[in-house]
């Protein structure tokens, strides 16, 4: 069993001893350990006295004194950040510093942000379980270690499980220098999605039953031409997703979809089997003349394009990325207006920017053709597949198009703003099932409505589902029953309803 790392440094941890498992995290998943062993990486061989070490941990129960949580002991090296004694924080570096006890009691059953940074002349532990930033420094030199072994996640492999952590590990870091107070706080922050609008349409394509259905529950569904489901876990990026053979198929949006949108953003991963010249991910318009499209490849410069024109090719405005879109790897691509400024998205980074846009969706009127994989000109039609394809009418920021890339759609706030639920959905298979929600921006003692819908985020079934009064921010436990293929649910401050 494998943690991967998700930097370029290539330093997969393997579990070495006892029992984990994957549940629900801070963000997105999480490794859960059950204080009977953890997992290892390969030798990191970085000799260095310049470095920070962070995660988020919930605790279960109490912890064993010098339970290794990121711990190296091995070669010459015995240097990490540990739990102390009674549940406290403490490190080793090079030995010693291991009898320090920094006062910071992390608390039971919390998602709590930790970091030890050190440099040649300290060491500072950081905690912050969601009450503000707390902080020790050790004042006293550090000697450069060598980190000739393996990196340790959750315990402390010399011990076994008399050092193994009982609990759950998220978003472990290594960073190759000592970061300030500042950095830390922002380093804790980075592992927050920022909430988005609601969609105007998400067409999330996991109903095999019912693939142009449309999960913002604003009632804006999409015809199939020909179109066909790739299975739920298989085929999809998240669930399903719907495939095109470059035949015959096509995707067709409602008429005036976007006719009042003067600002807008558009969202979606593609899997391409071919990156055919002129091939549409996307193209709204009535003609050739009134149109605005995203191609993977145009016939010009080769590279991925946006181009939006009331006056045909020769009128439009262009925004031109590096290269066109790979084949054969799922690939996020997003497109945002706001004003003069436009911006082409793949995989979360700005790759074209135009600053002299005049044109807006809404400048094309109630247009009639909306498609998805299909051109308004006798272009070669999608190979491939599209899966999560959302509409905002507005302009999503750079950070909120990296969250959907990173933390999926999950991060879409509720209409009325108060939380953000990290789901929008589950499939449950025909089986009772006990989901755990994690909800983002919980205040802890505070009541909380619950509320559910089975159609989508617009919440026109909405039901009541009970008031959870929070003593922690755990998360939320929801029951699922047999009968429900789809559930959507809202949680609120103050009195129930939209």
């Amino acid at each position: 069993t494998i943690a991967g790392d998700s930097s370029a440094s290539n330093f997969p941890a393997t579990l070495q001893a006892g029992n984990h498992s994957w549940t629900t995290g801070r963000v997105g998943g999480a490794l859960s350990l059950d204080g009977s062993g953890g997992f290892t990486s390969g030798n990191l061989n970085y000799p260095t006295a310049d470095i920070t070490l962070s995660g988020w941990i919930r605790r279960d129960g109490n912890q064993a004194a010098y339970t290794g949580l990121v711990f190296t002991r091995g070669g010459t090296s015995v240097s990490g950040l540990n739990f102390h004694t009674n549940n406290t924080l403490g490190y080793h570096w090079d030995g010693q510093y291991w009898s320090l006890n920094s006062g910071l009691t992390v608390p039971d059953g919390t998602w709590t942000f930790v970091a030890l940074a050190v440099t040649p002349t300290s060491a500072t532990i950081h905690m912050d379980p969601g009450t503000g930033m707390q902080s020790w420094t050790n004042t006293a030199a550090h000697a450069v270690e060598a980190f000739d072994a393996g990196m340790s996640l959750g315990w402390d492999p010399a011990y076994g499980a008399d050092r193994a952590f009982n609990g759950e590990l998220d978003d472990i870091r290594i960073h190759c220098s000592a970061l300030d107070a500042n950095a830390v706080t922002a380093l804790r922050d980075a592992g927050t999605p920022p909430t988005l609008p609601m969609p105007l349409a998400l067409w999330s394509m996991n109903d095999s039953g019912n693939l142009g259905r449309d999960d913002s529950g604003n009632g804006n569904p999409g015809t199939i031409t020909g179109a066909t489901s790739s299975a739920i876990g298989a085929g999809g990026h998240t669930g399903g997703s719907l495939s095109f053979d470059g035949t015959d198929d096509h995707f067709a949006a409602p008429v005036g979809i976007l006719s009042g949108a003067n600002a807008f953003t558009f969202s979606g991963w593609v899997y391409l089997d071919s990156v055919d010249y002129w091939s549409r991910i996307f193209d709204f318009g009535s003609n050739t003349g009134v149109n605005m499209f995203l191609t993977p490849r145009n016939g010009g410069n080769g590279t991925v394009r946006f181009a939006i024109t009331t006056a045909g090719g020769g009128g439009e405005q262009r925004i031109d990325g590096t290269a066109p879109l790979p084949s054969a790897k799922w690939t996020h691509v997003a497109v945002t207006i706001s004003g003069s400024v436009g911006k082409l998205y793949v995989d979360g980074a700005v790759v074209g920017t135009k600053t002299d846009m005049t044109l807006a969706p809404a400048d094309l009127g109630a247009t009639t053709n909306n498609f998805l994989g299909k051109s308004q000109y006798p272009d070669p039609l999608l190979n491939g597949l599209l899966d999560e394809v959302a509409l905002f009418d507005t302009a999503l920021t750079d950070a909120q198009i990296a969250a959907i890339v990173k933390f999926g759609l999950g991060a879409v706030s509720s209409p009325s703003g108060d939380l953000a639920l990290r789901l929008l959905g589950v499939e449950s298979g025909g089986a009772t099932t006990t989901l755990s929600l994690q909800v983002l921006g919980m205040v802890p003692g505070t009541d909380y409505h619950l509320e559910s819908s089975t159609t989508g985020l617009g919440f026109a079934d909405l039901l009541s589902a009970g008031t959870i009064t929070t003593s922690t921010t755990q998360p939320i436990q929801v029951q699922v029953g047999s009968s429900t293929t789809r559930l959507f649910l809202r949680a609120s401050q103050g009195a129930p309803g939209p």
